[in-house]
């Protein structure tokens, strides 16, 4: 039996040491940048996350100092009968008040617009209105 041989075709040599130690420091060097790639991914979206909660926690505790300082300009006024026992009390803001009763129930409220001020009983219905005159 004979062998035919191609021109061009030879066996392949086996690799080198160094060959292979340039081949395995390049596969180093992509995944090394991989895996920076992957931390750079991680901490812009760890930073997102941060900014979102701290937006919130900001958002909230604005709402919650609105609230007291809306709260510290009610003023309030209490009511007494001819006996000198307490009566009620009122707490007025801005634009109307609340009124309660002795026991500390609600019982109306008066809302201002403009020169007209309306009032309300406790369940919210219609009970009246004042209009102040300019002079």
């Amino acid at each position: 039996m004979s062998v035919v041989q191609f021109p061009g075709r030879r066996r392949p040599m086996p690799p080198t040491a160094d060959a292979l130690l340039e081949e395995l420091a390049g596969l180093e060097v992509e995944i090394a940048r991989a895996r920076l790639a992957q931390i750079n991914q991680d901490t812009r979206q760890a930073a997102a996350l941060w900014g979102w909660w701290c937006f919130k926690r900001a958002l909230v505790w604005g709402v919650v100092l609105w609230a007291v300082v809306s709260c510290a300009r009610a003023e309030g006024k209490q009511f007494y009968n001819a006996n000198g026992s307490f009566a009620g009390s009122s707490v007025s803001r801005p634009n109307g008040a609340s009124y309660y009763d002795g026991a500390g129930r609600f019982s109306g409220s008066s809302v201002r617009v403009g020169p007209t001020t309306n009032y309300y009983d406790g369940q919210g219905r219609y009970s009246g209105s004042t209009i102040e005159r300019k002079r």
